[in-house]
């Protein structure tokens, strides 16, 4: 009898930690709605007709733009919203020769919209740069 009471503790053990450990994964996916998604489009300054291709991921609970990554800027780590089926996001990413990017954007379905304020690095010609608001457009791959 002994045996069947360990026997039974054990599995209410284990099915404890199945629950929790499903009730963890649903808590980051409601955290982290993007994660693990790609996005490929374009980034392009407001009113531009032409626009630098780049793949936009989220993995790890950091952003990152494949265009941006080759000038510089790092990963930033992201905010995202849940409402009304459209996932809303922000995040900064850096570069230290170049200044830093606010971006803002939202995910409807399968389709990634919105802007990256570029906020250049003052230097000795320009030491007061007007931001530079670019626009992001992509699809999910």
């Amino acid at each position: 009898m002994g045996t069947n009471v360990a026997s039974a503790a054990r599995r209410a053990a284990i099915a404890v930690a199945i629950v929790a450990s499903l009730g963890t994964a649903l808590a980051l996916a409601q955290s982290k709605p993007l994660e693990g998604m790609t996005f490929v489009g374009e980034i392009s300054e407001r009113g531009s007709q032409r626009g630098d291709r780049s793949e936009f991921t989220f993995k790890d609970g950091k952003f990152r733009s494949s265009v941006c990554t080759q000038h510089g800027f790092g990963d930033g780590v992201y905010k995202a919203t849940v409402e009304g089926g459209v996932i809303a996001f922000e995040t900064e990413t850096v570069s230290e020769e170049y200044g830093r990017q606010v971006w803002k954007a939202v995910v409807r379905g399968h389709t990634l919209e919105g802007t990256a304020v570029w906020y250049r690095k003052p230097s000795l010609f320009r030491p007061n740069p007007d931001p530079v608001e670019r626009v992001v457009k992509a699809a999910q791959r």
